[in-house]
């Protein structure tokens, strides 16, 4: 400890979070905040003093002098940052998202003690400002993983006023339980410096549990401690909780397993897109022939086989199966960013998906379900379906419980949007309906629906991308059995 003279001419008072901090002149201990150095320039060495405080776990603050102050009397209050962990783990690697913070602690439970300036022992209860807050340790979570190099949800590629896109969907959800928390607070005989006299500690046991939303399933447990030491005036009773949790978060993300989950998988789920490098990609399809239908009614009963719902962690929209292999048309944007894709049937069986090929620009996809022995229905190559000629729609609009809904209307015209040409019907189109076929009166698929043009200003109408520009922005062409 360096000895000064309290004839010292200058005088630097010093606050911090986290409390207790170290300080040091010239890289001698001087004391742990709140406190106030005395100094003299005389103790420069090589024209400078260099004020540090530091502590463990958290990036250090300094104060260089290169020439005497030119006040007396000089105080600072420091934040000091929490060291994060970078880790390199690729631009591919899974996206990570927060679920909840979970606490399962009865109001009025003793969860630590006071001590006041008397000696007197009051107990500290889960009341008040003790308690969690759920939005703040979601908004930490986030910082701290950023702050660590792993990807998050967030809007691809944002533009001043649009919407950015669609956030990008988490692979892996994590969530956490707060086993046990222990808060003390203890009268400092100190002085204290304006900053209060009562140290208090915050110490929480955190449960994290890791859910990989492709499976469904919990792939990891941890448990990890946090603390927290914070200054606060007499009277007040208050725990730190955020900066502890963030103490607890930087352990779990130390030991490896979750950096190891993000490292070795990927998200979104991979498909080939629509591109330069794509030319050569073909998927040849066989001709599907349909029975006669002696009126629309029973076209529709048999096309309701052939038309899904097709569900994925992000939400859902419709499908058409158009060979017996099981290959699904659908809305690009119903599986985009997304980490699982099922097909569910009119009978309520569910199969998994994976994607063949995708045109972004388009919001076109091609599916292909496991298995085979499927119903499908024809793409419609020579379509005679003309103004005022009636169409229908299957799928599922706004809710899941409303699967293989019908939608029956009239074709209103072919419309160039955006120079492109699209099918134009007044049959009732809703968000879920993305991706359903487009049907003419024989049971053929004349165009994909594309709810996404709705709420341009033309509300209340229905469009679709026509079967012919369907095949071709997804290379699908057309073979003899």
């Amino acid at each position: 400890m360096v000895s000064l003279s309290v004839q010292a001419q200058f005088r630097y008072t010093f606050f911090s979070t986290p409390d207790s901090a170290q300080v040091t002149l010239n890289g001698q201990p001087q004391c742990t905040t709140p406190c106030l150095v005395k100094y003299r320039w005389s103790q420069a060495k090589e024209g400078r003093i260099v004020f540090t405080v530091s502590a463990l776990g958290y990036d250090a603050w300094t104060d260089t002098l290169t020439a005497k102050p030119r006040q007396f009397d000089d105080r600072e209050r420091i934040t000091l940052e929490r060291v994060i962990p970078t880790y390199e783990v690729g631009p591919t690697s899974a996206i990570v998202g927060f679920d909840k913070l979970l606490a399962d602690i009865k109001d009025g439970t003793e969860v630590g003690t006071s001590v006041g300036e008397d000696g007197k022992a009051t107990p500290i209860k889960w009341e008040g400002s003790v308690k969690v807050g759920e939005k703040a340790f979601e908004r930490r979570f986030y910082e701290v993983l950023s702050k660590a190099g792993i990807r998050t949800p967030s809007r691809p590629d944002p533009k001043l006023f649009s919407d950015g896109g669609r956030v990008q969907l988490p692979r892996f959800l994590v969530g956490v339980q707060l086993m046990d928390i222990k808060v003390d607070l203890r009268h400092d005989p100190r002085k204290h410096y304006e900053a209060g006299s009562e140290v208090g500690s915050t110490n929480l046991t955190m449960e994290w549990k890791v859910l990989d939303r492709s499976t469904g399933k919990v792939v990891n447990t941890l448990s990890t401690a946090g603390r927290a030491i914070h200054r606060q005036r007499l009277g007040y009773v208050q725990s730190d909780n955020i900066t502890a949790f963030e103490d607890a978060l930087v352990k779990f993300l130390e030991e490896g397993s979750l950096i190891e989950l993000v490292r070795t998988n990927t998200t979104p789920l991979t498909h080939a897109v629509a591109s330069a490098d794509s030319m050569s990609l073909s998927f040849e399809l066989e001709n599907t022939s349909l029975p006669d239908f002696k009126n629309l009614g029973e076209m529709i009963r048999y096309a309701d086989r052939s038309c899904v719902t097709v569900i994925t962690d992000g939400g859902h929209g419709s499908g058409v199966i158009i060979n017996k292999e099981g290959w699904v048309l659908s809305a690009q944007h119903v599986v985009d960013g997304t980490n699982r894709i099922e097909v569910q049937f009119s009978d309520g069986l569910r199969q998994d998906a994976n994607i063949l090929y995708a045109d972004v620009d388009y919001d076109l996809v091609l599916l292909d379900i496991a298995g085979s022995g499927y119903r499908p229905l024809p793409l419609a190559l020579n379509d005679s379906t003309g103004i005022g000629d009636e169409v229908v729609t299957i799928g599922t609009p706004a809710d899941l419980a409303l699967g293989q809904s019908v939608s029956k209307g009239i074709l209103s015209g072919r419309r160039k949007i955006d120079d492109r040409v699209y099918l134009q019907t007044d049959l009732a189109v809703n968000p879920g309906n993305s991706g359903g076929p487009l049907l003419n009166s024989q049971g053929e698929v004349i165009g994909i629906v594309q709810s996404k043009l709705v709420g341009k200003g033309i509300e209340g109408l229905g469009f679709a991308v026509p079967t012919e520009r369907v095949m071709e922005l997804l290379k699908i062409r057309i073979v003899d059995n």
